[in-house]
This record gives structure tokens, C-alpha cells and sequence, in this order.
């Protein structure tokens, strides 16, 4: 789903660092799942742990998040999601409970 259709469906505006072209329909349940835990400002051990994923899984899923959301790495990727939090957690449940 398109970021501002998706937004007039939740009546929460995404908040952008950056020019935002990428589409949250192309991400995985797992990419979802690494996605909000990011969000949730916790530590990719951690994530890795909550997860039963290897330390470098949880980065090579957070660097394929970036991509496909059109985020420039990891450390945008982490603003975005803590910044958007809420939104996040809106989505996810209305497309994946």
C-alpha cells in the first residue's frame, strides 16, 4: 500500500528524514517482525534473541528494510521507525493480526 493512501486510512501522518519512494507491501512478516522491534529502539542482539536469528541475520534483514522502503541504510532506517512508531504498529496490525 502506497505511504499516503495508508495514511488517510490510519489518520496519522508518516514522518520522513528523506524523500520516501519505497512501498511497505513488499515487506515480509519477518522483515515486519525485525521492523517494529527496531521501532521499539531495541538492540539487534536483542532482536536477535526475541527472534531466534543470528546477530547477522537481523543486520542483512535490516539492511534489505532500508532497501525496500528507499531508506539510505540502517541508521535511517532506525529514525524512521522509532519516529513513525505508532504508524508502524497500526499497519502491521490491521495487515498481519
Amino acid at each position: 500500500m502506497n505511504p499516503k493512501v495508508s495514511e488517510k486510512l490510519f489518520n496519522k501522518p508518516l514522518i520522513f528524514d528523506c524523500d520516501f519512494e519505497g512501498s511497505f507491501d513488499s515487506l515480509t512478516k519477518r522483515e515486519w517482525d525485525v521492523l517494529l522491534l527496531v521501532a521499539d529502539d531495541v538492540p539487534n542482539e536483542n532482536i536477535a534473541d526475541n527472534l531466534s536469528l543470528a546477530l547477522k541475520s537481523v543486520k542483512t534483514y535490516k539492511t534489505r528494510i532500508a532497501i525496500k522502503l528507499s531508506l539510505l541504510g540502517r541508521d535511517q532506517l532506525a529514525r524512521f521507525a522509532r519516529k513513525n512508531k505508532d504508524w508502524l504498529q497500526e499497519y502491521y496490525s490491521h495487515y498481519f493480526l
